[in-house]
């Protein structure tokens, strides 16, 4: 018959001793300690914030710029329609101010050109979108074109 404590080491026989039980429970764990504040981590969020604040940023900027890119779009086929509709009515020089006078006044820089082709007029309104940053220019313009049949 063979004692299971008297194999183990730090036992006597009749299982483990007293003062090792105690030397296990003197030790409290790292979480019961209380918080211990290592010097090297103060203002790593600070300096997280600070590379990460660039790219957020870039990020928004390039969203507005892409808003008012899609809304100088709308802007200019809403008035190349209106154009479209007048000058098949009145004529294409009607067309022409009805589209002129239904862009919003940021966008007085577009070119409006109206003709008939085909039967039908069109006008067609053509803008470089109005960006927020000048630096960004890339050089590319808006066109929107709409044809109506004559009445």
């Amino acid at each position: 018959m063979t004692d299971a404590g008297a194999h183990c080491p730090g036992t006597d026989g009749d299982g483990p001793k007293k003062g090792m039980v105690m030397e296990l429970f003197r030790s409290s764990p790292p979480l019961l300690r209380g918080p211990r504040r290592r010097r090297d981590d103060r203002g790593s969020q600070f300096l997280e914030f600070a590379g990460i604040f660039p790219l957020l940023l870039i990020i928004v900027v390039i969203a507005m710029e892409l808003f008012a890119s899609f809304l100088a779009m709308e802007r200019l086929n809403n008035a190349a329609r209106t154009g479209a509709r007048v000058a098949a009515d009145q004529g294409v020089q009607a067309g022409t101010d009805a589209a002129r006078e239904s862009l919003p006044p940021w966008l007085d820089q577009a070119e409006i050109t109206s003709g008939s082709q085909d039967g039908s007029r069109y006008v067609q309104a053509t803008a470089a979108p109005p960006f927020m940053f000048p630096a960004a220019d890339l050089g590319f313009v808006i066109t929107r074109r709409v044809d109506m049949p004559t009445l």
